[in-house]
């Protein structure tokens, strides 16, 4: 049985992101403050990867979008394959993987949710912080979908298939029956609210009509999709799926610097800290998104300026290494 998704692209790539922006990139985040991030959440059938609900009701493009998520002390947690050739009107589930290593994103979760996206002037970054967010809060049940719908001919058919959805006991958890008619619907969606989970769908018809059947599961209005199979006709099949907790919103806008971090400008390739107290900003070091280090100063003044001309363009991490860790990670763009 085929159970891998039909209604996502198939090619990847991956990315993330920025939090002290230079000024042509502080421009181009109020264009990112435009978007609606719906949600970010554990993905419902995925349960080591996090998903990004976003639409776009601006005219940017946003083209080919990869979403990254980093926890407060700026470790990446999750990065997006390339699934999508722009950001668009309508919601989009954008799935990010989790980072091997990485350690788990946890409720409530606080850090920066990362969109890089490629313009022809090249790419961009923007960063939304995420506070406090409930990533999957446990309700009794979460809404999601069985599906059924004829495929592989153009000859419409007229067919009534059982279905039933059982949990990892064997105890029935929902059942029904899907119907088809030559005359009209040729795909249904049957309503299923399920608590989190391991389920198999079962799918059997018992008079043989049409070629092939496809069988699934969705959820938020055919926007994600889990595992699908195929049911022959007059046969029976089952299908396994993992069904996680929805998740709640998160708050959007570039958070105001907290007390403890230090003010952090650009200018070109050098990097300005200005510390928000009066003590010693203390030792520094500049990372690589891989966690590599760049370099490395001492800071025993308040004030300090790091030139990192000749260093890659990219996306870069600067970090205390105090033993106390007295202020958070600040993240950057080299042009």
């Amino acid at each position: 049985m085929n159970t891998s998704s039909p209604f996502a692209p198939d090619f990847r790539k991956w990315m993330l992101g920025f939090l002290c922006l230079p000024m042509s990139l502080a421009a181009q985040q109020e264009t990112c403050d435009s978007l609606n991030i719906v949600s970010v959440r554990y993905a419902p059938f995925v349960g080591a990867d996090l998903q990004v609900n976003v639409a776009n009701p601006t005219s940017e493009l946003f083209g080919y979008p990869r979403f990254s998520l980093l926890n407060s002390t700026g470790d990446t947690l999750a990065l997006e394959s390339l699934e999508f050739f722009g950001l668009g009107v309508d919601i989009q589930a954008h799935n990010m993987l989790a980072v091997p290593g990485s350690p788990a994103a946890t409720t409530p979760f606080t850090g920066t949710l990362v969109l890089q996206y490629s313009t022809a002037n090249g790419d961009l970054t923007c960063a939304f912080p995420v506070a406090a967010a409930d990533l999957c809060p446990p309700p009794p049940c979460s809404d999601m979908m069985v599906l059924f719908y004829a495929q592989g001919s153009n000859i419409p058919v007229t067919t009534n298939a059982d279905w039933s959805v059982t949990d990892d006991l064997g105890t029935t958890a929902a059942s029904g029956e899907f119907s088809l008619d030559a005359n009209g619907i040729q795909s249904v969606a049957e309503p299923v609210c399920l608590p989190p989970g391991a389920y198999v769908l079962h799918v059997s018809q018992t008079v043989a009509a049409g070629t092939s059947f496809a069988i699934g599961v969705t959820q938020d209005n055919f926007i994600t999709y889990g595992p699908t199979g195929t049911l022959l006709p007059g046969q029976s099949a089952e299908l396994s799926f993992n069904f996680y907790p929805a998740c709640e919103g998160i708050a959007q806008g570039i958070a105001e610097e907290g007390v403890r971090a230090p003010r952090c400008t650009q200018d070109g390739c050098v990097i300005h800290i200005t510390n928000a107290t009066a003590r010693p900003l203390g030792p520094m070091g500049v990372f690589d998104i891989m966690g590599r280090s760049v370099l490395v100063v001492g800071g025993s003044s308040t004030e300090v300026s790091m030139d990192l001309s000749g260093t890659a363009p990219g996306i870069y991490l600067l970090r205390s290494l105090a033993p106390a860790n007295t202020w958070p990670t600040q993240r950057f763009v080299l042009p």
